[in-house]
């Protein structure tokens, strides 16, 4: 009787998973892990790897600077990152700041850098900092190819070291 009722049993589950539907289930949670997981931590060498190349905008009837964003780069648009670097003040009244690879005595707009070394910063809120503090943020980073604009944007851009 117990091999009956044990081969009974076994029949039931095996033809009901045979024709179950299949479930995305585990897709669905793949993915809702990707979308929640930990933001990408980025340097500025990894931002480096790009190709400047010159085209002729006839709107404005000049040559502009227009980026070649590498495979890395492209993978990063619209990710949540991490990154760190100089803070630099783009206005006298100290509510825009660029996130830059190096101090303000060698950064982009001062020294020979690019503009592959900065990064504009959207805060989430606001803060006072002082030229030069090295600063860690948290937000989702934007390429740009605006020859008027940087290349880089973090959107939301949080502070998450003092």
């Amino acid at each position: 009787m117990r091999r009956i009722v044990l081969f009974g049993v076994s029949l039931f589950l095996h033809l009901g998973f045979i024709n179950a539907p299949k479930s995305t289930y585990s897709k669905e949670i793949k993915k809702a892990y990707l979308q929640t997981s930990q933001p990408i931590r980025v340097n500025w060498k990894t931002l480096a790897q790009i190709n400047e190349g010159r085209n002729y905008s006839p709107l404005h009837n000049k040559w502009v600077l227009k980026a070649e964003f590498s495979e890395a780069i492209k993978k990063l648009d619209n990710k949540e990152i991490v990154i760190e670097g100089y803070l630099v003040p783009t206005d006298v009244t100290g509510d825009t700041y660029v996130l830059s690879s190096q101090p303000f005595s060698s950064c982009f707009f001062c020294g020979g850098a690019g503009r592959e070394t900065v990064m504009e910063l959207n805060l989430s809120r606001n803060y006072l900092f002082i030229t030069d503090d090295v600063k860690t943020f948290r937000g989702k980073l934007k390429l740009n190819n605006s020859p008027y604009e940087l290349y880089y944007l973090l959107e939301n851009a949080e502070l998450i070291s003092e």
